[in-house]
């Protein structure tokens, strides 16, 4: 049985075991969790009341969230150049790069498992990288998350309309000009994020108890591997009779 299985290519069936199943789910997580965040982009949208008439204005935000390189638009007699203050974007790059490693490395080890696992059945070493891996991704998800955590209240904090009006509007939305509020940003993206950062350091956690026991270092295969050497009758002495003539 076990020659059939190394003759074939690939062996599907380690997908259905909790070691290759978990690492679906490691991988849609993984994917959600830097696309959520990558693919931001809104409006913020106000109406600016000048002497003549209303003037639309929009301020447009984006992963990597740099907001002090985003300009604010004109004022209706200013006309000097400013920009939202903050920047939140070494949190996501850091929480975006770990969500790309992360999905790489589950392409990678998955196709150990599927294609060459059961042709090396006696290289150890891989399983014990595979649980040391894990172990530093699971630590990584949750500082990366954290990290993530204070840079969206960062965004949040500097793109809220009230604060800006007190800030980098405050000449603009003062006296005879008055500023209205029409389209908030939507942060769902941003939020559900943080929720797949948590969640993978939950789901890569658990499975490092999965990875452990593929190792060398688990109890009931230490013992299957030093099983072979401790059968065995023991060597007993045999005695030739001699002859007495």
């Amino acid at each position: 049985m076990a020659n059939n299985e190394q003759d074939q290519p690939w062996r599907l069936r380690v997908l259905l075991e909790p070691k290759g199943f978990i690492k679906i789910l490691e991988f849609i997580l993984s994917v959600c969790m830097f696309a959520t965040t990558a693919g931001y982009s809104d409006d913020l949208l106000y109406t600016l009341s000048c002497i003549n008439s209303p003037d639309d204005r929009k301020i447009h935000i984006e992963y990597p969230f740099q907001l002090n390189t985003v300009k604010v638009p004109e004022g209706c007699t200013t006309s000097a150049d400013m920009y939202l203050g903050g920047d939140a974007s070494g949190a996501a790059k850091f929480f975006v790069a770990i969500g790309v490693l992360a999905f790489l490395y589950v392409i990678a080890i998955t196709a150990w498992y599927v294609f060459l696992e059961h042709k090396h059945l006696e290289w150890d070493l891989v399983p014990m990288v595979d649980f040391g891996i894990h172990c530093v991704f699971t630590f990584m998800f949750f500082i990366a998350s954290c990290v993530w955590a204070a840079g969206v209240n960062e965004v949040k904090d500097h793109t809220d309309f009230d604060n800006m009006k007190a800030d980098v509007l405050k000449d603009q939305c003062s006296g005879n000009q008055t500023c209205t509020l029409t389209g908030a940003l939507s942060f769902a993206s941003l939020n559900v994020s943080l929720l797949f950062g948590f969640l993978n350091v939950v789901v890569w956690g658990g499975n490092c108890w999965f990875v452990y026991k593929e190792t060398s270092l688990f109890g009931n295969k230490r013992d299957t591997g030093n099983g072979d050497k401790a059968t065995g009758p023991p060597d007993q002495k045999v005695e030739v009779p001699t002859n007495t003539i």
